[in-house]
């Protein structure tokens, strides 16, 4: 242009490069220089689960902390969107991510049953990782009920024991001893 402006636009690979300009006036006297850049592969951001561990069983309405580890090579971590979720209960509130790429949530809301929480991360030019972990949520095992009859039993008379058995979790054990 009239300032001597050039420009110029670059489809660049991955890689070192030189760029290197020549200006020469109307009497052929030139004057030449060169810069030399690199140009990074721009990776998708990074998710890890820090919390909770895969396959955990969680209680039913006891808080639960989910915590992910994010990252990226060109954005900041505090500058990346994070978003938490659950198959089952939904989308969660996050904080963070901070400065050293923590982020997550504290709940009490994940209903019973199998869940594939979801963590998804997302850095300022759209590029984004999805990072899933499987758990399950069941109810808090309770004291079993049990009843014997008759009310003062004794060695003479036969013993019907009932056990509510509506408060006992799959994964739990009913045993008997006596003499």
């Amino acid at each position: 242009d009239a300032e001597g402006v050039v420009t110029a636009a670059l489809a660049l690979s991955v890689g070192a490069h030189t760029i290197s300009a020549t200006a020469m006036d109307s009497a052929g006297h030139e004057s030449r220089d060169a810069i030399t850049l690199t140009v990074n592969e721009d990776r998708a951001p990074t998710v890890e689960w820090l919390a909770p561990a895969a396959g955990a069983t969680l209680v039913y309405q006891d808080e639960v902390a989910l915590e992910v580890l994010v990252g990226d090579d060109l954005d900041g971590a505090a500058d990346l969107r994070v978003s938490l979720s659950s198959s089952v209960s939904g989308p969660l509130e996050v904080i963070g991510p901070d400065a050293a790429g923590r982020a997550g949530a504290t709940t009490r809301d994940l209903a019973v049953g199998a869940h594939t929480l979801s963590a998804r991360v997302v850095d300022s030019r759209g590029g984004e990782t999805t990072l899933t972990r499987d758990v399950v949520v069941e109810r808090a095992p309770r004291e079993v009920q049990v009843t014997v009859a008759p009310d003062a039993p004794n060695t003479t008379h036969a013993l019907t024991a009932l056990i509510d058995a509506a408060l006992i979790v799959s994964s739990s054990a009913i045993s008997c001893g006596g003499q």
